[in-house]
């Protein structure tokens, strides 16, 4: 039995390569059909499935680290003629991976338009560029106008990249786009010198010195930057527009461990993104969670200093119901050990370097974390109250509380439910406070009120809040207060009398017990 190739594709992953470019060649220059019939009623394939990272040592753009599994997986694959495949194996440089991943993604989205759609045949084709050339109305769909434009624009890059490349013989210019227009990637053939002398404003200038110590992007006028060395780059930058420059963003990702002040492990999670660097600088910016969490941190050069932030993307939850929101289990344990612990450590990995840690024992002072962690806790108290009281209530940022009231309103609710679910019963240390009306001809509870004797009591409170705009009526709480003392309140008279309101104190004593429930 013949031995099987691991890194080759199967004949599913070959199928779903052709079919989803409709059977043609996947280089958006060349788009011929790879799949009809033969002269002797069989079928003529001349497309191949390539490998975009090849699938042997000494291939083009082979790498080393890739299973077999990876290598032969669809994402690896793009559908070719065999002309246009042994063109991208002998010259990976004019033809590296991003090139490949755009010709495939473009390639499929073009086919996805072309579904119930007619097609555009070559007298279609010779009818419009002749309709085009004379002047005539031509007598085809106006969807199929766009197509025909951009096939005689697509002919066009050709001549665009030869021109090119004859004002500067010492770049390679690849045409990239398709039926949403054509760009020009400029790539040197090997390291040549280019001068360009800025002429900046005030402000320019700000953002040029922030893009050279902070690796923040620019963007700068072409009519203020003046080029030698090269007859193409002169020529291109002699005209109106902006030159956007940015520095390299290698991927990395965060690795964030938290620590209680015994230094055991409480929390372990990773976030992925990109490194910007500068002179003075680098900056993480990354991304977890389900695209919840936000990262960013800064690092000082020549230092151990570090800055971190953490925020969260609510628009992601908005109109959602608070029962189903993206993450949230695992925003609320990250925040709670976030504000609970009193270490971090952070081990940071850039793409190609060797792992950078620091650690933090300062982390209850990063900015914003306590208003974020008080939201968060709101939020996980009104989904308990909500799923108690089986009602649907769902997430909008502006309703969020705007004052202290609004948030212990909430707050105090869940926790009542709480202890009535878990406990029914606690113990009481503190003092409640209420006003009373002494009624007239009802003179025990005035009586009792600084006697000293343990009394008992039954308190009724009946109430409505508001969670993200949405007026809820909490069942009836019933609490029945044991072995407690009345006193009046402080700064009240001792004197009372009938049918004045009076500010009364229930303290308790040391065998108080109040037992919550609802109706």
């Amino acid at each position: 039995m013949p031995k099987m190739d691991l890194n080759e594709f199967r004949a599913a992953v070959k199928t779903k390569l052709r079919e989803r470019v409709n059977n043609k060649c996947s280089n958006v220059n060349c788009r011929i059909t790879t799949l009809g019939p033969s002269e002797t009623h069989n079928i003529t394939n001349i497309g191949e499935a390539a490998h975009i990272h090849g699938a042997k040592r000494g291939s083009a753009r082979w790498v080393k680290d890739m299973t077999p599994e990876q290598r032969r997986d669809y994402d690896n694959g793009i559908w070719l003629c065999s002309g246009c495949h042994k063109k991208i194996d002998r010259d990976e440089n004019r033809y590296p991976v991003k090139v490949l991943l755009r010709w495939k993604q473009d390639a499929e989205a073009e086919a996805l338009n072309e579904i119930g759609k007619k097609s555009f045949t070559s007298a279609d084709q010779e009818k419009f560029v002749s309709s085009f050339v004379t002047g005539n109305n031509p007598d085809i769909p106006l969807n199929k106008l766009a197509k025909a434009v951009d096939n005689v624009f697509r002919g066009g890059a050709n001549v665009i990249t030869s021109a090119m490349e004859e004002l500067d013989p010492r770049v390679r210019v690849i045409p990239i786009g398709g039926l949403n227009g054509v760009t020009y990637e400029i790539h040197p053939k090997e390291p040549f010198g280019l001068s360009l002398m800025f002429t900046l404003n005030d402000n320019s200038h700000l953002e040029m010195d922030e893009y050279i110590k902070h690796g923040k992007p620019v963007e700068i006028p072409l009519s203020s930057i003046n080029v030698d060395g090269s007859e193409l780059f002169k020529q291109l930058f002699d005209n109106e527009g902006k030159l956007f420059l940015q520095s390299p963003s290698p991927q990395g990702s965060e690795v964030i461990i938290l620590f209680d002040e015994t230094y055991q492990e409480k929390y372990f999670g990773t976030v992925k993104g990109n490194w910007q660097v500068g002179t003075e600088t680098a900056t993480f910016h990354g991304v977890g969670m389900g695209g919840m969490l936000s990262h960013i941190r800064v690092i000082q050069e020549n230092t151990t200093a570090t800055n971190f932030t953490f925020t969260l993307n609510f628009e992601a939850w908005e109109g959602k119901s608070i029962q189903q929101l993206n993450g949230f289990n695992k925003l609320f344990e990250f925040y709670s050990c976030l504000i609970n612990q009193k270490r971090m450590k952070v081990i940071s990995e850039i793409e190609g370097l060797d792992p950078i840690e620091a650690i933090s024992d300062d982390i209850g002072n990063i900015p914003g974390l306590k208003n974020i962690y008080d939201l968060i806790c709101f939020i996980d108290k009104a989904r308990k109250l909500t799923k108690f009281l089986k009602i649907d209530v769902s997430f909008c940022f502006d309703k969020l509380p705007r004052t202290n009231e609004e948030y212990l309103a909430v707050i105090r609710c869940a926790e009542i439910i709480d202890t009535i679910l878990i406990k029914g019963t606690e113990k009481r240390n503190s003092n409640i406070s209420f006003e009373i009306i002494p009624e007239i001809g009802n003179k025990s509870i005035i009586e009792d009120i600084g006697s000293g004797k343990e009394l008992n009591f039954i308190v009724n409170e009946n109430k409505t809040i508001e969670i993200f705009g949405k007026t809820v009526q909490i069942p009836e709480i019933i609490y029945e207060l044991h072995k407690f003392v009345l006193a009046v309140d402080e700064g009240d008279s001792f004197e009372i009398n009938e049918g004045e309101k009076v500010k009364i104190k229930m303290i308790p004593s040391k065998s108080s017990v109040t037992k919550i429930s609802y109706k």
